[in-house]
């Protein structure tokens, strides 16, 4: 069986990117800071210092910072985390797969 990663659909940007995350566990709604490691039209890897459950419903929004006269963007999205990898020195890495895709990021990041 080949490497998951060496088979990815969509391309994927090495993007450090604050990202705030809404979900809810045990029926409590927690709003949590991450920063994204990488990110696709139809996913992120987030780096967190709190604990995500697998399975869990989420929704975030991604700031992209301003550049030159632009203001900060703000993309906003929604989706399932697929991953949580162990904690490391660096964090709780959490995968989230996106219910539709994240289009606008096209837009800043072309080919």
């Amino acid at each position: 069986m080949g490497n998951p990663h060496s088979e990815r659909k969509y391309r994927r940007f090495n993007l450090s990117l604050p990202v705030q995350l809404t979900f809810y566990s045990g029926g409590v709604r927690s709003d949590i800071d991450a920063v994204s490691r990488n990110v696709s039209v139809w996913g992120l890897l987030l780096e967190t210092s709190s604990v995500v459950p697998r399975g869990s419903e989420v929704s975030f929004i991604m700031t992209i910072p301003s550049y030159k006269a632009t203001p900060p963007i703000e993309l906003a999205g929604a989706g399932n985390v697929v991953r949580v990898e162990e904690p490391s020195d660096a964090g709780i890495r959490v995968a989230v797969e996106c219910k539709n895709p994240i289009t606008q990021l096209e837009n800043y990041f072309p080919k």
